[in-house]
């Protein structure tokens, strides 16, 4: 594996490729560095790329997509100027507060900074999480973010307060020991030597190079995490698990993780039994002390613990039964599903109208309102909300068949609901009738209905069709409904339709909204995508989104969100309380509509979906491929002639084409051959054509010419969709030993960001 190192460079965290022949891997850094360390990128394994793609960030405030090497990138409220939101994106400009990014707009007649970044421009756009990359699994809960690497690595970041209390993260206490009343439950914990991990957030990093950060990112769990004391107050045996880290989850205010070995972690608060560890200490029994959460944790251990949440700092096991392994996760909103590798479905956490799947007879035999005995405390019964809060795992029957007899794919859940597209392509659904989020079939009075056990999901659409979701490859789930994208290209959303539902059956970009599929009788399932209408006829291949948003993929990776745009949480980071035209229309047209669903530039809401501008690399987009002969690793001699062939290839169907550099180089080891280079459109814009019989798809004098490589000249130049640019050019062997070749590349004009690169090296002998 091939191991680079680039120094005091912008585009550290960019595509590295590795070439042989003409077959091309993605390159990830390796996201566990130390100081005084450089980051290594190293080429992957091929099945790293399915990853990327659109995420459920579920309770997060902001959104999150993968790209193709495994960057994180954040869009919305995460550069918002809050206690809450600090350092979700992390702080790339010298004026950081609480982790945001933003412009002094004093000097336009804006306010001077303040707390909030009042009468300041903030950069909400999409952006990428400095320092790690790599990233197979990723989750948010309200204000903090938790990822796996592909080495199995856990790291945390944002408000490790979560409530926020009166100190942002990066001025948490040191822990201590005793009663910290100041970090209400460590979102994303503490290391398993007791100490607190500021130096885990991002606006400690330095953004330009992390190799010269004086902080440095460390696992929070997985094989390279800090390690516990072998003895002394806070040794506890369990820190010792340094299995890998599968994935990770999250509710509200905690986190979820599953490791290799089949156990599950949590960090967080333990409102309702969220951090599954069972009641302690006995303390206010049959009360449900400190607001449903079962007072703290027992302490022996002597880890540091906490009496505003109820939990301890410390990542603390899910203790099932004996001989009970997990193999998957689910976020429930106040809690967790998990399944064993026996098929058997487990949940702890809030028991509310339905979304657990238990049933009210189960949730009353489970509980113990007065002792340790049973793991739930019962709230309410048939006459309320069949509500409780499960402080252990409890085995829940009737999901349990589903997946027996059916399989799973994945869960998504949110507020009152859950859904599991099942190994058929069925979407399966139950919940509260509330929103239609858990029964898009209820009918009536919808408030106050809710179905534990899962039927499929079928129901009467907003234009008054039938949909069956038998035919599902993806889902995901916002807090009061979900989406889900079909076989065909479909994208389809359910539940409350400001937030990510299905706002309208008009999908028109420029029509108004009407009529909205709003309020009492409404809320019903409808299209938010359909390829039929899109002049490419691109189909949606996966589906994602916030606490309050949606968002997806088209096919040629394009990102399409919609719903509410707080912080420009819809419209890629832009148009939150200010002007914004939609993309691809003549005009300005807003892409904004208000409750009414006019169509204004102050409405708070997105809809149809719109495309999101400013990342790159998630789906098939601008790439490039460099291939020698002699091929790749074959070793050549002074005075040898070698062949190139370079394309730069756009496969994208839409909008944002940025301008961009291309540039190669074949080092000081050769020398061009006079004449050799040219530069070549043989694709323009979907058509074939041939610049041997029309000039002007000859590019060749767009390139300036050195004695060791080439790059493009001209600062407006695109590479347009549909489009592939070929360089031809031959080089002689020069040099006696050393290599010939080198890294070609494509990057952002404007920012410098490389978007892909190739790389060919043929050693020299004697």
């Amino acid at each position: 594996m091939k191991k680079l190192w680039k120094k005091n460079s912008a585009a550290f965290f960019a595509v590295v490729i590795i070439t042989a022949l003409t077959f091309s891997s993605v390159g990830v850094a390796n996201a566990a560095y130390v100081n005084q360390k450089k980051v290594d990128i190293t080429s992957p394994s091929l099945s790293f790329t399915g990853g990327a793609g659109v995420q459920g960030t579920y309770a997060l405030d902001s959104q999150i997509a993968l790209d193709k090497g495994g960057n994180i990138w954040i869009w919305g409220y995460y550069n918002y100027c809050s206690i809450w939101n600090a350092g979700q994106g992390g702080a790339n400009s010298p004026t950081a507060k609480y982790g945001a990014s933003y412009t002094d707009n004093s000097a336009n007649g804006g306010a001077k900074p303040t707390g909030n970044c009042a009468g300041n421009l903030i950069n909400n756009q999409p952006a990428i999480i400095k320092g790690l990359n790599g990233i197979v699994s990723v989750a948010g809960s309200a204000y903090a973010i938790m990822a796996v690497d592909s080495k199995g690595n856990l790291y945390g970041w944002g408000d490790n307060s979560q409530y926020g209390f009166t100190y942002p993260s990066s001025a948490s206490l040191k822990a201590s020991g005793g009663f910290n009343t100041q970090a209400g439950g460590g979102v994303y914990g503490i290391y398993k030597d007791g100490t607190l991990p500021p130096e885990a957030l991002p606006d400690k990093v330095n953004q330009a190079n992390p190799n010269e950060t004086p902080d440095t990112w460390k696992p929070i769990d997985g094989p390279d995490s800090i390690k516990p004391p072998t003895s002394g107050p806070r040794y506890y045996a369990d820190g010792f698990n340094t299995s890998k880290v599968v994935s990770v989850s999250s509710n509200e205010y905690g986190f979820g993780w599953l490791k290799e070995d089949g156990t599950v972690w949590t960090v967080g608060y333990n409102n309702f039994g969220a951090r599954g560890v069972g009641k302690q200490n006995g303390v206010g029994m049959g009360t449900a002390p400190n607001s449903r959460q079962w007072n703290s944790l027992n302490d022996t251990s002597g880890a540091p613990y906490n009496d505003n949440g109820g939990a301890t700092l410390v990542p603390t096991k899910v203790p099932f039964p004996a001989g009970v392994k997990i193999k998957y996760l689910s976020n429930s909103y106040e809690g967790f599903h998990a399944i064993d590798t026996d098929d058997n479905v487990w949940y702890w956490g809030r028991v509310f109208t339905g979304n657990s799947g238990l049933t009210t007879e189960e949730i009353a035999a489970n509980s113990s309102n007065f002792d340790n005995s049973k793991p739930c405390y019962l709230a309410s019964g048939p006459a309320g909300w069949d509500e409780a809060y499960c402080y252990s795992p409890v085995y829940v029957p009737s999901i349990s068949k589903v997946v027996k007899e059916n399989g799973f794919t994945k869960f998504a859940e949110g507020y009152q609901y859950g859904a599991l597209l099942d190994g058929h392509k069925k979407l399966w659904i139950w919940g509260s009738g509330d929103m239609r989020s858990g029964m898009p079939e209820a009918t009536g009075d919808i408030v106050r209905q809710w179905r534990p056990i899962p039927q499929v999901f079928n129901a009467t659409t907003n234009a008054g069709d039938t949909i069956t979701a038998d035919n599902v490859v993806d889902v995901n789930g916002v807090m009061h409904g979900g989406s889900f994208v079909t076989g065909d290209g479909y994208v389809y959303a359910w539940g409350d339709s400001y937030w990510g539902g299905a706002f309208s059956k008009e999908l028109s970009p420029s029509a108004p909204a009407r009529p909205v599929n709003y309020g009492p009788g409404t809320w019903y399932p409808g299209i938010v995508w359909d390829p039929t209408r899109d002049p490419q006829h691109r189909k949606a291949t996966k589906v994602g989104g916030n606490k309050d948003a949606g968002n997806f993929n088209l096919e040629d990776g394009s990102i399409y969100a919609w719903g509410e745009n707080g912080a420009g949480v819809a419209l890629g980071g832009r148009g939150y309380q200010t002007t914004v035209c939609a993309e691809g229309l003549p005009g300005c047209v807003s892409p904004k509509v208000d409750v009414g669903g006019n169509r204004v530039q102050g409405g708070n809401d997105v809809w149809p979906a719109t495309f999101v501008p400013g990342i790159q690399n998630v789906g098939r987009y601008q790439t490039v491929v460099k291939n020698a002969y002699p091929f790749q690793g074959t070793p050549v001699k002074n005075g040898q002639v070698m062949e190139y062939t370079v394309k730069f290839i756009n496969d994208r169907t839409g909008y944002q084409n940025p301008a961009v550099r291309m540039e190669d180089v074949w080092g000081s080891g050769a020398s061009l051959v006079p004449g050799s280079f040219s530069a070549k459109y043989t694709m323009f814009q979907s058509h074939a054509v041939d610049a041997d019989v029309d000039s002007k798809w000859d590019a060749t004098s767009k390139f300036n010419l050195t004695n060791t490589g080439y790059s493009s000249t001209d600062a407006t130049m695109q590479l347009l969709p549909q489009s592939t640019l070929v360089i031809t050019y031959k080089v002689t062997v020069s040099g006696s030993s050393g290599a010939v070749g080198g890294v070609a590349k494509i990057s952002d004009a404007a920012s410098g960001m490389e978007i892909d690169s190739d790389e060919t090296v043929n050693n020299i002998v004697s």
